[in-house]
């Protein structure tokens, strides 16, 4: 697989939410240790575990857009209009779980994986919706991020016509 190439994958199972339970543990030194829940550790490597073979040989160091969708079995007690309506995707999963919370679990397993921190996500698209099967799809897409040409100015050797057009073009409005 080559760098910087869009990363499509399927991670298959109930997507959990990150949660906000957390142990504390006390150290031998005495100092307290925070830890997430054995539920979520446990969701965490299992999405990672599954997320990794599709991962690139480093993780990117570029900004990174994300799409995600969550998709929920749906319920078979559910009549039969229901079914194909939630299959048709007229009919929304608007119950637990949050988009948001699985999102920080999704981003928490694949860090240090697809990148090195989760910060580099600086586009985000999360949905859920209802199928056959429960799983979670994946978009990872490496953006493109300015460098500085060679032989660019520094900001202090712009002349001042330079530096007004720069601070009119960014001024906030």
């Amino acid at each position: 697989m080559t760098d910087l190439q869009p990363i499509t994958f399927v991670v298959l199972g109930t997507p959990r939410p990150k949660s906000n339970q957390k142990v504390i543990a006390k150290r031998p030194d005495g100092s307290w240790k925070v830890m997430n829940d054995e539920r979520t550790r446990k969701a965490e490597n299992d999405f990672a575990s599954q997320a990794g073979a599709h991962a690139p040989r480093t993780p990117w160091e570029c900004p990174v857009r994300l799409e995600i969708e969550y998709v929920f079995q749906i319920p078979w007690s559910w009549p039969d209009w229901q079914k194909v309506a939630a299959l048709q995707g007229e009919y929304k999963h608007v119950t637990r779980n949050d988009v948001e919370n699985c999102t920080k679990l999704a981003k928490d397993a694949m860090q240090g994986l697809f990148f090195k921190n989760d910060a580099q996500v600086c586009e985000e698209h999360a949905s859920k919706s209802y199928g056959m099967d429960e799983e979670t799809r994946v978009l990872l897409i490496p953006l493109a991020q300015a460098k500085k040409p060679i032989g660019a100015k520094n900001t202090k050797d712009l002349t001042e016509i330079e530096a007004r057009v720069l601070y009119e073009t960014h001024r906030p409005k």
